[in-house]
Protein backbone atom coordinates (compact mmCIF):
# COMPACT_ATOMS: atom_id res chain seq x y z
CA UNK A 1 0.00 0.00 0.00
CA UNK A 2 1.33 3.64 -0.28
CA UNK A 3 0.76 6.48 1.75
CA UNK A 4 1.63 10.09 1.09
CA UNK A 5 2.34 12.35 3.96
CA UNK A 6 2.18 16.19 3.36
CA UNK A 7 3.62 18.04 6.11
CA UNK A 8 5.59 21.40 5.94
CA UNK A 9 6.79 21.03 9.55
CA UNK A 10 9.41 18.81 9.86
CA UNK A 11 8.77 17.49 13.30
CA UNK A 12 5.48 16.96 12.80
CA UNK A 13 6.69 15.11 9.19
CA UNK A 14 9.15 12.90 11.48
CA UNK A 15 6.35 12.19 14.00
CA UNK A 16 3.44 11.09 10.98
CA UNK A 17 6.08 9.12 9.54
CA UNK A 18 6.86 7.22 12.74
CA UNK A 19 3.49 6.53 13.72
CA UNK A 20 2.63 5.38 10.64
CA UNK A 21 4.81 2.41 10.06
CA UNK A 22 4.36 1.77 13.85
CA UNK A 23 0.18 1.43 13.55
CA UNK A 24 0.14 0.27 9.88
CA UNK A 25 4.21 -1.36 9.12
CA UNK A 26 5.41 -2.70 5.95
CA UNK A 27 3.41 0.37 3.65
CA UNK A 28 5.55 2.43 1.18
CA UNK A 29 5.77 6.24 2.80
CA UNK A 30 6.30 9.15 0.28
CA UNK A 31 6.56 12.69 2.07
CA UNK A 32 6.23 15.72 0.76
CA UNK A 33 6.16 19.83 2.03
CA UNK A 34 5.34 21.50 -0.60
CA UNK A 35 1.87 21.49 -2.61
CA UNK A 36 3.40 22.31 -5.98
CA UNK A 37 6.08 19.05 -5.26
CA UNK A 38 2.64 17.06 -4.02
CA UNK A 39 0.52 17.54 -7.12
CA UNK A 40 3.44 17.34 -9.70
CA UNK A 41 3.33 13.29 -8.06
CA UNK A 42 -0.28 13.23 -7.34
CA UNK A 43 -0.66 13.84 -11.59
CA UNK A 44 0.73 10.63 -12.64
CA UNK A 45 1.14 8.31 -9.19
CA UNK A 46 -1.87 7.81 -7.04
CA UNK A 47 -1.70 6.75 -3.65
CA UNK A 48 -4.31 4.48 -1.41
CA UNK A 49 -3.38 7.15 1.26
CA UNK A 50 -3.24 10.82 1.54
CA UNK A 51 -2.75 12.31 4.85
CA UNK A 52 -2.65 15.97 4.55
CA UNK A 53 -1.82 19.33 6.80
CA UNK A 54 -4.12 22.18 5.40
CA UNK A 55 -1.40 24.95 6.51
CA UNK A 56 1.68 24.24 3.80
CA UNK A 57 3.87 27.17 4.22
CA UNK A 58 1.16 29.28 4.27
CA UNK A 59 -0.87 27.31 1.52
CA UNK A 60 -4.18 26.19 2.25
CA UNK A 61 -3.90 21.77 1.51
CA UNK A 62 -7.10 21.53 0.39
CA UNK A 63 -6.16 23.26 -2.95
CA UNK A 64 -4.23 19.63 -3.56
CA UNK A 65 -7.73 18.05 -3.07
CA UNK A 66 -9.39 20.65 -5.80
CA UNK A 67 -6.72 20.12 -8.31
CA UNK A 68 -6.61 16.40 -8.61
CA UNK A 69 -9.23 15.77 -11.25
CA UNK A 70 -9.61 12.09 -10.47
CA UNK A 71 -9.14 10.66 -7.08
CA UNK A 72 -8.61 7.65 -6.32
CA UNK A 73 -7.22 7.75 -2.88
CA UNK A 74 -8.58 8.28 0.71
CA UNK A 75 -7.46 11.47 2.47
CA UNK A 76 -6.84 11.77 6.31
CA UNK A 77 -6.45 15.59 7.38
CA UNK A 78 -4.15 16.20 10.55
CA UNK A 79 -4.16 20.35 11.00
CA UNK A 80 -4.81 22.68 14.14
CA UNK A 81 -7.82 24.26 11.44
CA UNK A 82 -10.80 22.56 13.11
CA UNK A 83 -12.94 24.80 11.73
CA UNK A 84 -12.35 23.63 7.96
CA UNK A 85 -13.07 20.06 8.98
CA UNK A 86 -16.88 20.05 7.43
CA UNK A 87 -15.39 21.33 4.21
CA UNK A 88 -13.63 18.41 3.94
CA UNK A 89 -16.29 15.94 5.00
CA UNK A 90 -19.10 17.67 2.79
CA UNK A 91 -17.23 19.14 -0.23
CA UNK A 92 -13.77 17.27 -0.66
CA UNK A 93 -14.72 13.54 0.87
CA UNK A 94 -12.02 13.35 3.42
CA UNK A 95 -12.54 10.21 5.85
CA UNK A 96 -11.25 11.18 8.84
CA UNK A 97 -10.25 14.98 10.52
CA UNK A 98 -7.51 14.68 13.45
CA UNK A 99 -6.87 18.12 14.82
CA UNK A 100 -3.95 18.88 16.28
CA UNK A 101 -2.60 18.74 18.75
CA UNK A 102 -3.30 15.04 18.71
CA UNK A 103 -2.84 12.06 20.80
CA UNK A 104 -1.72 9.24 18.54
CA UNK A 105 -5.11 7.12 19.86
CA UNK A 106 -6.68 9.62 18.00
CA UNK A 107 -4.28 8.91 14.76
CA UNK A 108 -4.62 5.14 15.15
CA UNK A 109 -8.38 5.52 15.05
CA UNK A 110 -8.26 7.63 11.53
CA UNK A 111 -5.92 4.85 10.22
CA UNK A 112 -8.14 2.35 11.19
CA UNK A 113 -11.32 3.92 10.13
CA UNK A 114 -9.01 4.43 6.46
CA UNK A 115 -8.77 0.27 6.86
CA UNK A 116 -12.28 -0.65 7.60
CA UNK A 117 -13.43 1.49 4.02
CA UNK A 118 -10.58 -0.06 1.89
CA UNK A 119 -11.22 -3.38 3.31
CA UNK A 120 -15.30 -3.04 3.11
CA UNK A 121 -14.80 -1.91 -0.59
CA UNK A 122 -12.52 -4.73 -1.22
CA UNK A 123 -15.32 -7.59 -0.64
CA UNK A 124 -18.09 -5.61 -2.16
CA UNK A 125 -19.16 -7.86 -4.97
CA UNK A 126 -22.46 -5.53 -5.53
CA UNK A 127 -23.75 -2.40 -6.36
CA UNK A 128 -27.11 -1.14 -5.10
CA UNK A 129 -28.35 0.70 -8.31
CA UNK A 130 -31.29 3.59 -7.59
CA UNK A 131 -32.98 3.48 -10.65
CA UNK A 132 -36.24 6.28 -10.75
CA UNK A 133 -38.72 4.01 -7.65
CA UNK A 134 -36.86 0.86 -8.06
CA UNK A 135 -34.15 -0.18 -6.01
CA UNK A 136 -32.10 -3.56 -6.61
CA UNK A 137 -28.42 -4.45 -6.43
CA UNK A 138 -26.73 -5.78 -9.56
CA UNK A 139 -22.86 -7.48 -10.08
CA UNK A 140 -20.06 -5.25 -9.42
CA UNK A 141 -18.39 -7.79 -12.70
CA UNK A 142 -21.58 -7.67 -14.58
CA UNK A 143 -21.08 -4.17 -15.38
CA UNK A 144 -19.16 -3.20 -18.44
CA UNK A 145 -19.23 0.58 -18.45
CA UNK A 146 -21.02 3.87 -17.20
CA UNK A 147 -22.13 6.24 -19.34
CA UNK A 148 -22.99 9.99 -18.68
CA UNK A 149 -26.16 11.10 -20.04
CA UNK A 150 -27.32 14.21 -18.88
CA UNK A 151 -28.73 14.30 -15.03
CA UNK A 152 -28.27 10.62 -14.98
CA UNK A 153 -26.07 7.99 -15.61
CA UNK A 154 -26.51 4.58 -17.74
CA UNK A 155 -25.01 1.54 -16.34
CA UNK A 156 -24.64 -1.22 -19.50
CA UNK A 157 -24.10 -4.92 -18.29
CA UNK A 158 -23.05 -7.68 -19.83
CA UNK A 159 -26.42 -9.63 -20.42
CA UNK A 160 -27.36 -6.12 -22.56
CA UNK A 161 -29.63 -4.84 -20.05
CA UNK A 162 -29.06 -0.82 -19.02
CA UNK A 163 -29.91 0.70 -15.81
CA UNK A 164 -30.47 4.18 -14.99
CA UNK A 165 -28.99 6.04 -11.84
CA UNK A 166 -28.73 9.59 -10.82
CA UNK A 167 -25.25 9.70 -8.90
CA UNK A 168 -22.38 10.90 -10.96
CA UNK A 169 -19.29 9.22 -12.50
CA UNK A 170 -17.06 10.61 -9.70
CA UNK A 171 -19.33 9.18 -6.96
CA UNK A 172 -18.86 5.51 -9.22
CA UNK A 173 -15.58 6.49 -9.74
CA UNK A 174 -15.70 6.38 -5.86
CA UNK A 175 -17.39 3.27 -4.92
CA UNK A 176 -16.12 0.88 -7.54
CA UNK A 177 -12.78 -1.18 -7.52
CA UNK A 178 -9.63 0.05 -8.63
CA UNK A 179 -10.19 -2.07 -12.71
CA UNK A 180 -12.79 0.59 -13.33
CA UNK A 181 -10.94 3.87 -14.61
CA UNK A 182 -12.16 7.26 -16.55
CA UNK A 183 -11.99 7.18 -20.18
CA UNK A 184 -13.21 9.83 -20.95
CA UNK A 185 -16.00 13.06 -19.34
CA UNK A 186 -18.48 10.87 -20.25
CA UNK A 187 -17.30 7.17 -19.56
CA UNK A 188 -16.10 5.31 -16.40
CA UNK A 189 -15.13 1.33 -17.98
CA UNK A 190 -14.01 -1.78 -16.67
CA UNK A 191 -10.39 -1.72 -18.13
CA UNK A 192 -10.93 -5.42 -18.37
CA UNK A 193 -13.68 -5.63 -20.61
CA UNK A 194 -11.54 -3.26 -23.19
CA UNK A 195 -10.41 -5.43 -26.03
CA UNK A 196 -8.37 -3.53 -28.32
CA UNK A 197 -7.41 0.48 -28.23
CA UNK A 198 -7.16 2.25 -31.41
CA UNK A 199 -6.42 6.13 -32.96
CA UNK A 200 -9.32 7.14 -35.22
CA UNK A 201 -9.69 9.81 -37.88
CA UNK A 202 -9.01 13.15 -37.23
CA UNK A 203 -6.68 12.11 -34.31
CA UNK A 204 -9.99 10.41 -32.10
CA UNK A 205 -9.56 8.28 -29.48
CA UNK A 206 -11.11 4.94 -29.12
CA UNK A 207 -11.53 2.02 -26.68
CA UNK A 208 -13.20 -1.01 -28.16
CA UNK A 209 -15.28 -2.76 -25.76
CA UNK A 210 -15.68 -7.11 -25.62
CA UNK A 211 -19.87 -6.21 -26.40
CA UNK A 212 -18.08 -4.20 -29.63
CA UNK A 213 -19.21 -1.22 -27.96
CA UNK A 214 -16.81 2.29 -29.21
CA UNK A 215 -16.33 4.58 -26.65
CA UNK A 216 -14.28 7.64 -27.16
CA UNK A 217 -11.08 7.81 -24.87
CA UNK A 218 -9.48 11.16 -24.04
CA UNK A 219 -6.18 12.04 -25.56
CA UNK A 220 -4.38 12.40 -21.82
CA UNK A 221 -5.80 9.09 -21.00
CA UNK A 222 -5.00 7.01 -23.77
CA UNK A 223 -1.53 7.75 -23.43
CA UNK A 224 -1.75 7.50 -19.68
CA UNK A 225 -3.72 4.30 -20.12
CA UNK A 226 -2.94 2.28 -22.99
CA UNK A 227 0.84 4.29 -24.17
CA UNK A 228 2.53 5.73 -26.96
CA UNK A 229 0.59 5.59 -30.14
CA UNK A 230 2.09 5.90 -33.84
Amino acid sequence: MKIFIVEDEKVALRRLVRQVEEILPGNEISTFCEIDEALSVLSSHSPDLLILDLNLNGRDGFDILKNIEEKKFETIVVSANVERALEGFNDLGIVYFVPKPYEIEQFEKALQKFMKKRSRLKENKEILIKDGSKRFTIRIDDILYISGAGDFREIHCKNGKNHIDYRSLEKFDEILPDNFIRIHNSYLVDKNNVVETMVGGGGKYIAILSNGDELKVSRAKYKELFGETN
